[in-house]
């Protein structure tokens, strides 16, 4: 359990299905429950992360759509979900809702996000991020890129005034089922992080992690 920049490769948990660590000597996650959660409801995702890139965070404060601006964001096409903290005590008998946290720290309220979230690739949070899924650990962490740059550059057409024209290629996504799992530059976001982490080593530079279904990472969100 520590800061995000200082966390180490023998820092990553193993955590079960009921949100509780393999090891019961580890100190959890207190927002586990959304992984876990997500991963009951939906078969095809093996990495979830939860995010507070300041540009996400700032569009769940707002109502306005995220809507895609090029083909790095096209998986967007079909809208990005809110989830409004204020509702857990409406949908969920005993909640206190914002009156005790925002956080999504039970169960229940995972559960809640995972079906807010439906078959959609993100979901924004209300004045707290955002939650995005990926058939793989690249998948899911080129999409949390791309929505922070997607945000910025929405903002900037929408303040420049005038009519925005978003970017459409629905009917050849759906038609193909083309889709940018983010390979090509996972290599490289893998081996800027490492370096400025400063714990880069052989294993970590050649070849990319699929982060298959067949465990699941706590610390990364990732199905390991």
């Amino acid at each position: 359990n520590r800061a995000t920049g200082l966390v180490r490769p023998e820092d990553l948990m193993e955590m079960d299905l009921d949100s509780r660590p393999v090891d019961p000597t580890a100190r959890s996650y207190s927002e586990v429950a959304i992984h876990a959660e997500i991963y009951k409801r939906r078969p095809d995702v093996n990495a979830v992360i939860h995010h507070h890139a300041p540009g996400t965070v700032s569009w769940g404060m707002g109502k306005v759509p995220m809507m895609p601006m090029n083909q790095s964001s096209r998986w967007m096409l079909d809208g990005v979900p809110f989830f409004d903290y204020r509702d857990l005590s409406r949908l969920i008998e005993g909640d206190k809702g914002w009156e005790d946290t925002n956080l999504i720290d039970t169960p229940a309220r995972g559960q809640a996000v995972a079906r807010a979230l439906g078959a959609s690739p993100a979901l924004l949070l209300v004045d707290h991020g955002a939650v995005v899924v990926g058939g793989s650990i690249y998948e899911a962490v080129g999409r949390s890129i791309y929505m922070e740059i997607n945000t910025a550059v929405q903002t900037a057409a929408m303040l420049r005034g005038g009519e925005v024209t978003y970017y459409d290629a629905a009917g050849e996504l759906r038609a193909t089922g083309a889709r940018s799992d983010f390979a090509r530059q996972w290599d490289l976001w893998k081996y800027e992080s490492c370096l400025k982490a400063g714990f880069c080593k052989p294993e970590l530079e050649a070849g990319r992690g699929a982060g298959g279904r067949g465990g699941r990472a706590g610390g990364a969100g990732g199905r390991g």
